[in-house]
């Protein structure tokens, strides 16, 4: 296998290479980073929120239970966000 144009490349054009490289680092956090605000979205909670659950009384259920009393499904949740920019903060009635 001929490697003489990796040569070329790494020689010739070093700093395309690196930006490249670094680049690719951060399109892979950048990646994580959606994936986890687009779940938060989803479940309508904050960064904050979802940290610190265990320190918030409204966010445990029974048996100390995660439980987000303002989730009202994906489909409501990410309209809200995406439409209107916000929630309206209506707790949902827990099952009793």
């Amino acid at each position: 296998m001929n490697l003489a144009w990796i040569y070329h490349l790494i020689t010739q054009y070093s700093g395309a290479v690196f930006f490249l490289l670094i680049d690719s680092f951060l399109v892979f956090g950048m990646i994580i980073l959606t994936r986890s605000q687009s779940y938060q979205i989803s479940q309508n909670i904050t960064t904050n929120e979802s940290s610190n659950a265990h320190r918030y009384n409204y966010l445990q259920g029974q048996g100390g239970q995660f439980r987000n009393p303002y989730n009202h499904g994906i489909k409501k949740n990410c309209s809200n966000f995406f439409i209107y920019g916000y929630t309206s903060d209506e707790e949902v009635r827990a099952f009793s």
